[in-house]
């Protein structure tokens, strides 16, 4: 906890600059950054739920937390190279992403291509996967609504990923958000694929607070994976709320 505290206080005293998208908790946005940029994303989603035993874990956050850090960074013709780790499952994964222009279309694109490995539970060796994103994200009523969706193709378990996100600007610097994964193929799964899936589709609020360049996401959800390939897997957890928060930095 205390390097995760040096971290996040480094990125406080870093440069100043102002807010450059609309991001979501977990779900993929289209990148802002411009070339030369790059991003860091810290993410913590405790595993404790905020209403069990609430002074004994402290609103469930001495129990533990999924963990993960990414980073993207834009090297010009609208192509980043993206990595990110994460703790469950010991999550590694490596792509690219590209953003067509669309400036006839009131909406923003981002394709995404990934190879990622990680650890699962009662198997060896570690999984490997390649995972295929299309995130657009639309900018309804002069910017005050955002719209954001994902479509991707999961490689490993061969099923669709979708995810959606609605932001609601309440001043120009904050925003309420809420994200939703539907589980489509929870009654046509395979039986290898089964046991993998959640009886609950996966669901997260909470709100956004833009300042100095920096993002600050704070969440309640019934899941506490963090990204969109295994939140759309659903979760096991149908009314329990997690907290969870994000700090994302421009550089």
């Amino acid at each position: 906890m205390s390097k995760v505290m040096i971290i996040i206080l480094m990125l406080l005293i870093s440069l100043q600059l102002f807010s450059y998208q609309d991001s979501s908790f977990s779900l993929f946005t289209p990148s802002a950054l411009t070339k030369g940029e790059m991003e860091i994303n810290i993410i913590h989603r405790f595993y404790g739920a905020v209403d069990e035993d609430v002074w004994d874990t402290f609103f469930g956050m001495n129990v533990g937390a999924n963990v993960g850090l990414t980073f993207r960074r834009n090297f010009g013709h609208q192509l980043e190279l993206k990595g990110s780790y994460t703790r469950s499952g010991k999550r590694l994964e490596l792509g690219v992403s590209w953003q067509p222009s669309l400036a006839e279309l009131p909406l923003l694109m981002q394709m995404d291509m990934s190879y990622t490995t990680f650890e699962q539970l009662g198997i060896e060796e570690r999984r490997k996967n390649f995972l295929y994103v299309i995130s657009i994200q639309s900018k309804i009523y002069e910017e005050w609504v955002v719209i954001s969706t994902n479509l991707g193709y999961d490689g490993y378990y061969e099923r669709f990923i979708n995810g959606y996100a609605l932001h609601v600007k309440y001043f120009r610097n904050l925003s309420l958000i809420g994200e939703y994964y539907p589980v489509w193929d929870r009654n046509s799964a395979s039986a290898s694929l089964e046991k993998y899936i959640g009886k609950y589709d996966t669901y997260s609020f909470g709100f956004k607070y833009d300042t100095w360049g920096h993002h600050f996401l704070f969440s309640l959800g019934n899941g506490t994976q963090i990204h969109p390939a295994t939140q759309s897997l659903g979760s096991n957890n149908g009314s329990d709320l997690h907290f969870g928060f994000n700090i994302q930095r421009r550089f």
